[in-house]
């Protein structure tokens, strides 16, 4: 057993040094720089300095990307995940009454083989500038550089990844909790906070 763990490390050493000199070498390095530690350009003075993020943080445009990241990341996941559990929770009553949810499954479950970086193509070759659904919808001309538009992209993108966890913990619910609660005098939205 000790030289196979031996063998491990031995064989894990090349792709360790790989990651260590191509990915947080550079890294380390760009830290170093933005702090002042490292080289530095021309009209900079070496030493500690937290004056390169003083001055990117103070300017407008990033503060204004800092929100929309913030704004587009939490509607997006809130968003999906009120689309992700009605649409979780009827998959599962299907299936557990015998009904076929392939289908359903199949679309709803397709931009898990996407990349990101795909399904902003998509979103652009749809609603940009010269979009096939902007020429057909002008108001949509567009949309894609705008916030909603980029909140749809990351919708559609977020929710596979939101309904695949999802279903294994609905089609664990027992189906007579909720009857049970709705016998006992909770509403739906009560009996689904609560089970």
């Amino acid at each position: 057993m000790d030289n196979a763990r031996r063998l491990g490390w031995v064989v894990a050493l090349p792709t360790t040094l790989f990651v260590l000199a191509f990915a947080l070498f550079p890294v380390v390095v760009l830290a170093a720089n933005s702090l002042g530690l490292g080289k530095t350009g021309l009209r900079e003075s070496a030493g500690f300095s937290f004056d390169h993020y003083a001055k990117v943080l103070a300017s407008p445009g990033v503060q204004q990307s800092i929100v929309n990241s913030l704004v587009v990341s939490v509607l997006s996941v809130l968003l999906a995940m009120a689309v992700a559990v009605p649409v979780v929770l009827e998959l599962a009553r299907r299936t557990r009454d015998g009904v076929d949810t392939g289908g359903v499954d199949a679309v709803v479950m397709l931009p898990i083989a996407l990349p990101g970086t795909v399904i902003g193509f998509f979103a652009i070759v749809l609603i940009g500038n010269t979009g096939l659904l902007a020429k057909v919808f002008p108001a949509l001309e567009g949309a894609s550089y705008t916030i909603p538009g980029v909140l749809v992209a990351y919708i559609y993108f977020t929710l596979p990844r939101a309904i695949g966890p999802l279903r294994g913990a609905a089609q664990a619910l027992d189906p007579a909790e909720t009857d049970t609660a709705r016998s006992l005098g909770a509403s739906r939205w009560l009996s689904l906070i609560h089970i």
